[in-house]
């Protein structure tokens, strides 16, 4: 859980920052591999990245929707308890939790919420990211023991690895990789040789094949 909760404390800063300098948050959201949401304070629904729709809201966007139009009953209960705690003034808040998701699936979930009240948006209230741990229910849990173990130790790993992750499942070449990061050939190199020691396989097209399970599984979105 602690990278999860530096990573969502990174991803809060950086959506801080864009409300700061009067930019749109909606290319850092996107792209992140948990399920992230903005809430207003009445509990509508904002802003989301596409894998918070597929976990949570289904075939219906969320978006412009009060919480209470779409989530579980067993997800409601934590969501409305943690909404109250930052709109009292509590500035950010982990838990894990269960319940079910849009297809009714029993889940664990991790959650992390930060404030974004008096950061300068009119409407923006609550900041919220959900990670899927793992699909409970007996037969599915049977079924993706060891994609869920591969998924937790992805999302423990730090944003650099789980970013170069990310671009080699896209085909993106490593000098490519380099631009895009900000980094030497070299770098991408030894982080590639990171993530696949890490999850334990043997060349980047084994990485591809699982990254491609995880998102059909709806662990995570890539863009794939």
């Amino acid at each position: 859980m602690a990278d999860f909760i530096s990573n969502s404390r990174e991803l809060h800063r950086d959506v801080l920052q864009h409300i700061a300098d009067h930019s749109s948050a909606k290319e850092l959201v996107e792209p992140f591999c948990h399920a992230v949401y903005v809430k207003a304070a009445d509990g509508r629904i904002l802003l989301t990245n596409r894998l918070y729709e597929e976990l949570f809201a289904g075939d219906r966007s969320s978006v412009g929707r009060l919480c209470e139009a779409f989530l579980d009953q067993s997800i409601l209960t934590a969501s409305r308890a943690s909404d109250d705690l930052i709109l009292a003034g509590c500035s950010e808040l982990f838990f894990s939790h269960a319940g079910r998701d849009a297809q009714g699936r029993a889940v664990k979930l991790e959650t992390f919420k930060g404030s974004l009240l008096g950061a300068g948006h009119p409407n923006w209230a609550i900041l919220g990211i959900t990670s899927l741990l793992e699909i409970t229910e007996e037969e599915s849990q049977l079924r993706l023991q060891p994609l869920s173990q591969s998924w937790r130790l992805l999302s423990e790993m730090k944003n650099r690895e789980q970013q170069t992750a990310v671009l080699i499942a896209k085909g993106t070449r490593v000098k490519e990789i380099a631009a895009i990061l900000g980094v030497s050939e070299k770098t991408v190199d030894n982080t590639r040789a990171n993530v696949l020691e890490k999850l334990s396989l043997d060349q980047p097209a084994d990485l591809i094949k699982l990254m491609v399970r995880i998102q059909d599984n709806g662990f995570a979105d890539f863009g794939l």
